[in-house]
């Protein structure tokens, strides 16, 4: 078993979901900042973000693009 688990390095690993939720976050907020720009008030700014994240997720799902970032 031990020869066909990956090993995988925790620093790396972390490093790693850190930055892509770093991403995610920055890509919210800036949905959030466009949206109250445009001039809607915060809360429908912050419901139209979760929607489009929402449906960015279901696209790249589908489009076969999000289990390579998963990994």
């Amino acid at each position: 078993m031990k020869q066909v688990t990956p090993t995988h390095s925790l620093p790396k690993e972390m490093l790693k979901a850190f930055l892509l939720g770093g991403l995610i976050c920055t890509l919210g907020q800036l949905i959030v900042n466009t949206g109250m720009n445009m001039g809607l008030d915060e809360d429908t700014a912050k419901t139209w973000c979760s929607i489009l994240l929402v449906f960015l997720s279901v696209l790249l799902t589908g489009l076969n693009i999000y289990p390579s970032i998963a990994k």
